[in-house]
């Protein structure tokens, strides 16, 4: 009798556990039940940021913007050069790949580092205006460490 219950209670549980699970993915995506979308990353990036620097509120109010445009033009020389990804996955997948497709690739990753690193100083020299050089290293240091959280969570493959 009391293995009947607990499978009883069991089977009502999963479906409850899946419904919490959307139910959690719904409200933190805007309802969408979707991946977070590029502006909610790109506000939980600045909040950490600001969070990182302690900048004061008027001094935030000038940061943000700029730092916004900065990870907008980022998104976009990144989605320049995302043809490597489906290459990378072929080739992880043991698939044989021409070599011009490879050289290509990695040709076009070099150029995304010197395009990555130009951009970088661009918006380095604009926002040397409004925050101290200690904030600056504050702020390579908080996108570092950004960096490293985004990557040990947890990857959903095929969604």
């Amino acid at each position: 009798m009391k293995r009947l219950v607990l499978i009883f209670v069991l089977i009502l549980m999963v479906p409850l556990a899946v419904m919490a699970q959307n139910d959690r993915r719904n409200a933190d995506n805007g309802g969408n039940g979707q991946r977070p979308s590029f502006e909610s990353f790109m506000r939980t990036k600045c909040d950490m940021v600001v969070s990182e620097l302690g900048l004061s509120q008027q001094d935030s109010s000038r940061f943000i913007p700029i730092y916004q445009e900065l990870l907008k033009e980022k998104d976009e020389l990144y989605k320049k050069y995302s043809g490597g990804r489906r290459i990378r996955l072929q080739v992880e997948m043991g698939e044989t790949v021409p070599d011009t497709t490879l050289m290509r690739v990695i040709y076009n990753n070099s150029l995304l580092q010197v395009e990555d690193a130009q951009l970088e100083h661009r918006y380095l020299l604009r926002l040397s205006g409004i925050l101290t050089p200690m904030q600056l290293y504050k702020l390579q240091n908080a996108e570092q460490k950004f960096r490293t959280s985004i990557m040990r969570r947890p990857q959903k493959r095929g969604k």
